[in-house]
């Protein structure tokens, strides 16, 4: 096991990997996100010096651990980059939120029509109980991603093809909402 109070040794004498791999994935100090990924890097750094097997700090160990690091810090860094692409991601709008356009009958002040009434229990019996509790989600959030990401912690991508999914099946009943 490394010793943590060598890490500022290590950090001097291994910075330009750190460095090497942030300009590889196009990473660079003018980036708002720069010091988030160093901070990163240096804790994956850490890492791959209490993981490895040897004393990073031998001089015999320096290219076998600068091939080590360098997979450690860019998966670690990789990581959070694909964190932030997700949480940066604009939301679309897409064709199937038809289902939650204004003119829908259904919204949670408002009692429920018999059109809306009928859909959803004509819907119900081709849905699954998850599919089911997820549309009485969606439509008590009326489409709103804020809410539903703060109800199912998962990815909007994930959420938006939970959507897509629920859509596609319900878009046979489609005729019962419409007068």
């Amino acid at each position: 096991m490394f010793d943590q109070y060598r890490y500022p040794e290590l950090l001097d004498q291994y910075h330009g990997v750190i460095v090497h791999v942030l300009n590889r994935l196009n990473v660079y100090p003018s980036k708002s996100y720069f010091d988030d990924l160093y901070q990163i890097a240096q804790i994956g750094l850490y890492q791959a010096a209490e993981y490895f097997d040897d004393d990073p700090l031998e001089e015999g160990q320096h290219y076998r651990f600068t091939a080590y690091a360098k997979t450690v810090i860019r998966w670690r860094v990789l990581d959070e980059l694909r964190r932030l692409y997700q949480r940066d991601t604009c939301e679309q709008s897409t064709t199937e939120d038809w289902l939650f356009e204004s003119g829908h009958p259904y919204h949670p002040d408002m009692p429920m029509t018999q059109d809306a009434t009928l859909f959803l229990a004509e819907a119900s019996k081709f849905l699954l109980d998850h599919e089911r509790i997820f549309l009485k989600d969606v439509v008590q959030c009326q489409g709103n991603m804020k809410q539903l990401r703060a109800i199912y912690p998962i990815s909007r991508q994930a959420l938006y093809a939970r959507k897509t999914k629920l859509a596609a099946k319900l878009s046979h009943f489609r005729h019962l909402l419409t007068d």
